[in-house]
């Protein structure tokens, strides 16, 4: 039930810097274009990824998002997004301890401190913590913009290269 890939990230400024985020394996690094990897989410008290993302405009921050993300009987759950502002070497929780499972991470390009997660939620029943939500202080506080039904999550957000403000 273990190994699998659940999301890899690619620092766009370093392209040789690379995240790998496993479903029930923490997150791993490697600088040197996957000759070697290193684990820099050992620390935590969770170890199932949904998501990673590195900023565009700083190689150093980079943002995970807890719980695998992938619906299936052996999931784990995660508990919120994660930041690190020194490329890995330390983490902080920045909230949605309660959506379980956020299946992907976007970062505006233009503004580091507005990023969105997708949160698939509890897996096993309906809950108001499904949904995509948006943050413009780089964590300290989110909002849900996006919430459908208790019943319906959110697996992914894209946004537009051309114009950011399109999802």
């Amino acid at each position: 039930m273990g190994g699998r890939v659940a999301d890899i990230a690619v620092a766009p400024s370093r392209p040789w810097t690379i995240y790998v985020g496993y479903g029930t394996g923490g997150v791993f690094k490697t600088t040197n274009n996957l000759t070697t990897l290193a684990p820099v989410f050992d620390e935590q008290k969770v170890a199932s990824i949904g998501a990673i993302a590195v900023s565009p405009r700083n190689p150093d921050l980079v943002w995970v998002g807890t719980g695998e993300g992938n619906g299936r009987n052996s999931s784990s759950w995660g508990d919120g997004v994660y930041r690190s502002d020194d490329g890995g070497s330390t983490w902080r929780n920045v909230g949605l301890r309660d959506t379980k499972d956020v299946a992907r991470i976007a970062i505006d390009p233009r503004n580091d401190d507005v990023v969105y997660a997708a949160a698939l939620g509890h897996l096993w029943g309906a809950n108001e913590e499904r949904g995509l939500y948006k943050t413009e202080d780089g964590g300290k506080t989110w909002a849900a913009v996006l919430r459908s039904a208790p019943g319906a999550g959110c697996v992914d957000v894209v946004l537009d290269p051309a114009n950011p403000d399109v999802l």
